[in-house]
């Protein structure tokens, strides 16, 4: 029994594995967790001691979770007087915090809690990529990507609702890779609370689904299991359920608690003025849409930055689709700061584009599926020294030690001073980078 399980173990078989391991299967992948979790934490803190943190948008979301926790909407005064901040973007998930609130209401409690949720992911990040590569293999590239300038620059923008996709994408992989209905329709639920987008990236999430289990030839995929007509219909409930959430999120919730009635994020006048005539563009004029996705040279290195260092592996496997509505909505978008390799935007990305590379490599022999995936571990590794080295602005991580010095510095003993005449009952207008404190 164990020759035979090690052997399937060896042959990448998804079942199989799952079977030999727990959810944390060794203390060494938890302290993985815990470690990661730690670093996160001490570099958003630091950054936030050092007066990194702004009010956009760490000071909106404090007000926001310090509001639920009194039992009122999310109000943000920051964003304006009464001011719900479910009619700026729709991200109820954030309410899970509330609770930690009344023992601790305080803006860095939510550094801390980004930087646990994103270390979480390792977890099914692990279980995926374990049932495909050589174990130390595995844990490198896990490593890798969770240190990458995609995650960087996640928890280098303060706190953000998107930190929660990052592990339930990922959790939504695990589910199709083990072909669990019921945790594929709970991560699937839950992160379409993340943010109104997400319902699109559910839908890609269905219609994978429907291919891996209810296609032909699924079977070995999903663990032994033949393919089945319930599996092609559950795909596809997920994905217009996804679909049908997003636009009616975007078009009726949102306008709903919007001072303003109306969505304020819509930007992509280049294609049309609603949901439905930009879809019918992109439809009916390809070549344009892909031409205005690549149309400036900052897209065109963010691109080649998420891209290349998995070799474009992912294209071999359906799950890269759930990656098409995060990257067309901001690199078909006017808004210059949503092309840019800084802030949080990239990270749910890389995560599905590392473990669509998995699942491609997943289809490899043995010994060139091991071999390749020693030179995609190889190829993340000098992708991110080399990015740190040519644009150390995109790696955060890399002006740690500038923030332990400016710890002391009179620019910031100066502000703290200024912090500690305000009484704690006064409204006050301040700086971007003092509303946090």
């Amino acid at each position: 029994m164990t020759a035979a399980r090690n052997a399937s173990d060896r042959a990448g078989h998804p079942a199989a594995s799952t079977r030999a391991r727990p959810l944390l299967r060794s203390l060494a992948e938890a302290s993985l967790v815990v470690l990661l979790a730690a670093a996160y934490s001490f570099y958003s803190l630091l950054r936030h001691a050092s007066f990194g943190s702004a009010g956009y948008d760490l000071g909106i979301f404090d007000q926001a979770v310090r509001s639920y926790s009194l039992g009122h909407p999310p109000w943000a005064p920051v964003k304006g007087i009464e001011y719900n901040l479910l009619g700026d973007h729709f991200h109820p998930i954030i309410a899970l915090i509330q609770p930690l609130y009344l023992i601790w209401p305080d803006p860095r409690l939510l550094l801390i809690v980004q930087a646990l949720v994103v270390a979480l992911a390792l977890v099914p990040i692990l279980r995926i990529l374990d049932r495909r590569l050589p174990r130390v293999c595995s844990g490198i590239v896990a490593v890798i990507i969770m240190l990458s300038w995609p995650m960087q620059g996640l928890i280098d923008f303060d706190f953000h609702e998107v930190c929660f996709a990052v592990p339930l994408i990922a959790m939504a992989l695990d589910a199709i890779d083990t072909r669990s209905r019921s945790y594929f329709l709970i991560s699937s639920a839950l992160l379409v609370l993340v943010r109104e987008d997400m319902g699109f990236v559910v839908t890609m999430l269905g219609v994978s689904w429907a291919l891996r289990l209810g296609g032909v030839g699924s079977g070995s995929a999903a663990g032994g299991r033949t393919s089945s007509r319930g599996d092609r219909i559950l795909g596809l409930c997920v994905a217009v359920a996804g679909l049908a959430a997003s636009v009616a999120i975007v078009r009726l919730v949102i306008p709903a608690f919007s001072t303003a009635g109306s969505y304020a994020y819509w930007d992509y006048g280049n294609l049309g003025t609603s949901m439905g005539e930009v879809l019918r563009n992109a439809v009916t004029h390809p070549l344009r849409t892909l031409g205005i996705a690549v149309n400036c040279r900052a897209k065109r290195f963010t691109l080649i930055a998420l891209c290349a260092p998995f070799l474009l592996l992912f294209l071999g496997s359906s799950w890269s689709l759930a990656a098409l509505p995060l990257v067309a909505e901001r690199f078909l978008a006017t808004g210059a700061t949503l092309w840019m390799a800084r802030f949080h935007y990239n990270g749910p990305v890389a995560v599905i584009l590392l473990l669509a590379s998995a699942d491609a490599l997943g289809r490899l022999r043995n010994p060139l599926r091991t071999r390749v995936a020693w030179v995609l571990g190889l190829s993340l590794l000098s992708c991110t020294v080399a990015l740190a080295a040519i644009r150390p602005f995109d790696m955060p991580f890399v002006t740690l030690p500038g923030k332990v010095s400016s710890l002391k510095s009179a620019e910031v003993e100066d502000e703290k001073t200024a912090i500690s005449l305000i009484p704690p009952d006064t409204c006050v207008s301040a700086d971007d980078r003092i509303v946090p404190h």
